[in-house]
């Protein structure tokens, strides 16, 4: 059977549910059909017929084939965004299908131990999986540096690790960063002196930089800053509305622009007037009371602007497929630093 006749028996087979991807992700029966004239003509181009995973550089090919016969015939003016189309809706594609030949992850050095070692500190210390991952960057980073002095792990001393500490100041780090990197290999080296992976002197003897009082903490917005931000949302267009109550939750409650995104309809007790956050680093739920301002401009949200979806996150993408704002939450602001800011000092106050 050909590829084109494959592609026709898979689009005929995703007819029935067609409807139901609609209700779910607001596509509109228009946007099926694109899709799958597009898809018809990645199946005349790229050979799905056998069982065989099929290579990005295969779709990449075909792209340039295809973008070459279009812009001959003068039927496609930007090229980039053409072939960039063609690449990303077949490699979706492909994915979908399970036929995509995936890349093979990099091999992480010592990956075996650092893997233990997150395991440690996420079951024993119980820290959270983002805190987790920025100390294993730390520990990779660090021992690519030592296979570039020529050293293997069996061989690493402090010398090594204060070599590493002063290079990465010369690289231009800060001292809140080189301190965060030091902190990182100290409980590293801790967990394989225990291991018997090293000696347990390493780590006694890893120092940081010197940091001074609030250094670590970053500089949030200034209140008369977060009150022009929340001004510049007073209107009646839609981003405005979703913009307003995203920013009256940073400003009150000092969230992460994560904690945000991953606040659901669940989350808030109308009756009790309570609005339970999933506090990312330290995997608890916290409760506050909802402030009636930020209620309110919570409330016109859902009434007026969110998305009917099956999705349970409060704040969803504006546009068809629906999904989690995620995205326009890290652009909306720099969520991350409020939690510090003189604005929560001062908006916590109309909590109590």
């Amino acid at each position: 059977m050909s590829s084109l006749a494959i592609a026709l028996v898979l689009l005929s087979r995703t007819e029935s549910a067609s409807w139901t991807i609609c209700s779910n992700q607001g596509l509109a029966r228009a946007t099926l059909l694109r899709h799958a004239r597009e898809l018809l003509v990645i199946a005349e181009r790229i050979d799905i017929a056998g069982d065989q995973p099929i290579r990005l550089t295969a779709i990449e090919s075909a792209a340039d084939v295809w973008v070459r016969e279009q812009r001959r015939r003068q039927r496609i003016e930007d090229v980039q965004w053409s072939r960039k189309l063609f690449v990303q809706t077949a490699t979706n594609w492909l994915r979908f299908l399970g036929r995509l030949e995936l890349p093979k992850p990099p091999v992480v050095p010592l990956a075996d131990r650092l893997a233990d070692f997150a395991v440690y500190r996420r079951d024993e210390r119980g820290l959270s999986p983002v805190t987790i991952r920025g100390q294993s960057w730390h520990i990779e980073k660090f021992w690519i540096w030592l296979e570039k002095q020529n050293c293997t792990f069996d061989e690493v001393s402090l010398e090594h690790v204060d070599g590493f500490l002063q290079w990465t100041g010369e690289q231009g780090w800060g001292r809140v960063s080189v301190a965060t990197s030091a902190k990182a290999l100290r409980a590293f080296f801790r967990h394989a002196g225990m291991r018997g992976w090293c000696a347990e002197s390493i780590a006694a003897g890893i120092d940081s930089p010197r940091m001074f009082q609030h250094e670590g903490l970053p500089a949030g917005p200034p209140w008369p800053e977060v009150q022009r931000l929340i001004a510049s949302t007073v209107g009646d267009r839609p981003q405005d509305i979703r913009d307003r109550a995203i920013l009256m939750l940073f400003a009150t409650y000092g969230l992460r622009s994560g904690e945000v995104a991953h606040l659901s309809l669940e989350d808030l007790n109308w009756d009790g007037e309570i609005v339970s956050i999933a506090r990312l680093k330290t995997r608890r739920v916290q409760q506050f009371p909802l402030v009636s301002e930020v209620g309110e401009a919570i409330l016109r949200y859902l009434q007026q602007v969110r998305p009917r979806s099956t999705r349970r996150e409060i704040f969803l993408t504006l546009k068809a497929p629906f999904a989690d704002s995620r995205r326009e939450l890290y652009t909306i602001s720099s969520a991350d630093v409020w939690g510090h800011s003189e604005s929560l000092c001062l908006a916590a106050d109309r909590t109590r």
